[in-house]
């Protein structure tokens, strides 16, 4: 029963009906307590990414092939950056209410394989990008990007805390969690689970047919880093990730 308005009350914060994020699997009829986390990112682009210029494209695997992907296509005002061998664009979002940080979805395209890219990516050549993304002047860019609908599934992070040195929260010898309750337990799980959404703008008019018409142009038709971020300060970083496949 209890786990059951665990589950329900997670599906009601995602707006997913009968969302599992924890089963059987995860815990058991010994578990007194599990922590969870559900993150869920779903926003308006500030130019919209009209669903009648959206096509199929080919998308350059890491791995060789070249599998057709649902392409959405913008152009607009928008910030570029180059690097020796990188090139980025950020793509803002509408600000969700008054005083919200300024988010944009931060594209970085490698001139060599992504992978190798993304692991010599450390947080002050990140702060550089960014950096340089927030000095550009916005101009006039037509900009091809991934349709991504992501969702990971439920992941029992206690491992990962574990090496973090989070130790004590999952050892019923050390776990404290008085006075949140007066019986000696420990965390059974830590669950976590997200939903992405960069979909087309809604109510979008007629194709643009003078779209192709840009003086800057980024696609990315082959594998990638792209992250969620706040341009005016380091942090935070909402979301990062690296596309190989599609």
């Amino acid at each position: 029963k209890a786990l059951a308005l665990y589950n329900g009350m997670l599906a009601t914060a995602i707006g997913e009906n009968d969302y599992q994020l924890v089963d059987s699997k995860i815990v058991s009829s010994r578990t007194k307590l599990i922590a969870g986390c559900s993150t869920t990112f779903r926003q308006e682009w500030e130019i919209p990414f009209n669903v009648a210029n959206s096509r199929s494209a080919d998308f350059d695997n890491a791995s060789g092939g070249m599998p057709h992907f649902r392409q959405m296509r913008s152009k607009g005002l928008y910030r570029l950056a180059k690097g020796e061998n990188w090139k980025a664009v950020a793509l803002p979002f509408k600000s969700a209410h008054a005083g919200a940080p300024a988010l944009v979805y931060i594209g970085i395209l490698p001139s060599g394989t992504a992978r190798d890219f993304a692991s010599a990516l450390t947080p002050e050549f990140l702060t550089e990008i960014r950096a340089a993304l927030a000095e550009a002047k916005p101009q006039e860019t037509l900009v091809e990007l991934p349709r991504m609908e992501l969702q990971v599934l439920p992941y029992d992070m206690r491992d990962s805390l574990r090496k973090l040195g989070l130790k004590a929260l999952f050892d019923s010898n050390t776990s404290d969690f008085t006075p949140l309750t007066p019986e000696k337990i420990h965390l059974g799980a830590f669950i976590h689970s997200c939903t992405l959404s960069l979909a087309e703008s809604k109510d979008t008019p007629k194709a643009d047919d003078a779209l192709d018409y840009a003086p800057e142009y980024i696609s990315f038709s082959r594998p990638y880093i792209w992250l969620i971020a706040d341009l005016a300060t380091d942090t935070p970083i909402e979301f990062i990730g690296l596309v190989e496949e599609m």
